[in-house]
Order: structure tokens, then C-alpha cells, then sequence
């Protein structure tokens, strides 16, 4: 999922962020108020001229031979989640398929798009 930091109208130009395995958008965070992108931000010839977005997805590692006291906790641990639904990880083929879709229909106005990647986020 694409989700803009900072959007212009007119923008012909996007840098994302695609972070890696077990990642999230905390990965270009120092704390709560330094971020690689809020860094970008503070350059009045990049925050001019460049529209600022991540492309988060979900994944997380699991440890499946965990010790739990009780097989119930560790079914609940397992598949339920807090919305109760069970959430995987996707393969990078998904995950790549998810990101084409976005580059299609809601990326399709850039003449440019710079993507600065970690890790999995590269593949």
C-alpha cells in the first residue's frame, strides 16, 4: 500500500521507500521525529520538486517452536490476530504484483520515480 508523506498536485517526480522483511515504515525512523524522508523534507530544492510516499506491506517472523505453557495461548498467538482475521506473509511475487498495481494506477502521473529500497524492498 502506497501512503503519501508528502504530496503535491503538480508533482512529476516521487521518491519511495520500500522497506524489507519484517520492516515497516519505522525503518527509515531514528526516533519519532527524525525520519530519512522528514530529512528529505527539510531540503527546499528536494521538497520543491519531489512528492514523498512508502510502499508498505505486511511481514512478520514467526518463531513456530516457541515455548508456550499452554496450547491454547500458542493457538491464539498462532492464527489470531486483533482483528481476528490471520495475516502472512506474502511472497516477493505478490508483493511485487501489489507494487506494479500501485506504479499503474496511482503512480501513473510521475514522470519519475526514484526508489530507495531496504533489503527485501530491493528484490
Amino acid at each position: 500500500m502506497i501512503e503519501f508523506i508528502s504530496e503535491k498536485s503538480n508533482g512529476s517526480n516521487l521518491i519511495l521507500f520500500v522497506h524489507g522483511f519484517t520492516g515497516g515504515s519505522d525503518t527509515w525512523s531514528f526516533d519519532g521525529k527524525v525520519s530519512f524522508p522528514s530529512l528529505l523534507l527539510q531540503d527546499k530544492e528536494i521538497s520543491d520538486n519531489f512528492d514523498i510516499a512508502q510502499f508498505t506491506y505486511f511481514t512478520k517472523l514467526t518463531n513456530l517452536f516457541a515455548k508456550v505453557s499452554n496450547t491454547s495461548k500458542f493457538l491464539k498467538k498462532l492464527f489470531g490476530t486483533s482483528h481476528g482475521k490471520l495475516r502472512s506473509n506474502s511472497s516477493i511475487e505478490e508483493i511485487s504484483n501489489l507494487l506494479r498495481t500501485e506504479f499503474r494506477f496511482r503512480l501513473e502521473k510521475y514522470d519519475s520515480v526514484f526508489v530507495i529500497a531496504h533489503s527485501m524492498g530491493g528484490l
